[in-house]
């Protein structure tokens, strides 16, 4: 779930249309990409209804803990839900589909630390006793210390999907 100011959003989802002449099962491949890209829009939409959530209070402003804790929750069920989608899912047989999905599930690895541990700490921030006048300062330290792990994950799916889909003939857009 990539960052960006007060919203958490995945990054990774793409639309991808295969060209002629794929290598090996271009349909396969095709459904392959499309299932991480459709993983990660269902990450990118809880991420940013979360980030929604949080925005008053990273604005100062009251917030409603009962309205984040059920954005988390629902973070927690989508996460729980594309691990078992991608768990399902059929890697086609090739070294750099097997890059792409290693990728991957490193990436859903630390996207599930970062929900278990840090957003969990965010929300106990807002249900807790912190003052007020502090708890925008607490939740962007949290959310600042789980950028760059997040980057570096995001960036090697990235580069696996670059290479997967040059090895397929699949465009990204």
């Amino acid at each position: 779930m990539h960052m960006s100011k007060t919203f958490i959003v995945p990054a990774v989802a793409c639309y991808v249309f295969a060209l002629a002449g794929c290598a090996g099962s271009g349909a396969a491949a095709l459904q392959f990409n499309n299932a991480i890209a459709g993983a990660n829009s269902k990450l990118a939409a809880a991420g940013t209804s979360f980030g929604v959530a949080l925005g008053p209070i990273l604005q100062g402003q009251p917030g409603d803990p009962a309205e984040i804790r059920r954005q988390f929750d629902s973070v927690l069920q989508q996460l729980a839900a594309v691990q078992a989608d991608m768990k399902a899912l059929k890697v086609p047989d090739s070294q750099v589909a097997k890059d792409f999905w290693n990728a991957h599930q490193q990436f859903l690895a630390g996207q599930e630390k970062m929900v278990k541990q840090e957003f969990k700490q965010i929300v106990d921030i807002v249900e807790g006793t912190t003052p007020a006048i502090s708890k925008p300062a607490e939740i962007a330290s949290v959310l600042q210390r789980v950028s760059g792990a997040e980057t570096a994950d995001l960036a090697k799916v990235q580069a696996a999907q670059k290479t997967f889909c040059k090895h397929y003939n699949i465009r990204l857009q």
